[in-house]
């Protein structure tokens, strides 16, 4: 459980820094867009997103490595948000949706890849005390996400907390690399057919 203990650490991470997000992006998008229409499609974007790479997850899952594929998905989110810190607001209007799509695709993929390994991870005998642990840190990253993001984007601006969002990711994604955890791929289901 100790590895365990550590992927729960990164999850939270990350986690806090997708609530941060979800606060500070729908904030630049009605500063960069000044619509209120905009704003509203830009997180209609990010939840089809995940709701359609939701569908098709559990091939994904199932045909690649569950840390490559959550390791992949941390990176590509945490690339997105730093191009957002680097453009200037002005010019940031098109970018906003392409983040939003890999900020929904990225935390569906990697929530699945998670969820479906803890029998793997922990044990089937187990599984209730990790999902448990997942909750918690989740509950406690949403709650501090969302609660100092505000405070944050007052004191230093919306790209320090696009940097702060990106290096949750980042570290996320270098704490899943150094676990010997989901290393393999997931067990093909058997029919209980002979063949």
């Amino acid at each position: 459980m100790r590895h365990f203990r550590w992927l729960v650490a990164g999850y939270t991470l990350s986690a806090f820094g997708g609530h941060l997000n979800i606060v500070a992006l729908g904030l630049y998008a009605f500063l960069v867009t000044g619509s209120a229409l905009h704003t509203g499609l830009f997180m209609a974007v990010r939840l089809v997103s995940g709701f359609v790479t939701g569908l098709f997850s559990g091939a994904i899952v199932s045909r690649f490595p569950r840390k490559r594929v959550m390791m992949t998905a941390d990176l590509a989110q945490s690339s997105a948000l730093l191009c957002l810190a680097i453009v200037p607001p002005d010019s940031a209007a098109g970018l906003l949706y392409a983040v939003a799509t890999v900020a929904g695709c990225g935390s569906t993929l990697f929530n699945v890849c998670l969820r479906s390994g803890i029998p793997d991870i922990v044990g089937a005998e187990h599984r209730v005390r990790g999902n448990a642990m997942l909750v918690t840190g989740r509950s406690l990253a949403t709650v501090a996400g969302m609660g100092s993001a505000g405070a944050i984007i007052a004191v230093a601006g919306f790209e320090t907390v696009f940097v702060i969002n990106a290096a949750t990711y980042l570290l996320s994604a270098l704490n899943l690399a150094r676990l010997p955890l989901l290393r393999t791929p997931p067990e093909p289901e058997t029919s209980g057919q002979p063949a």
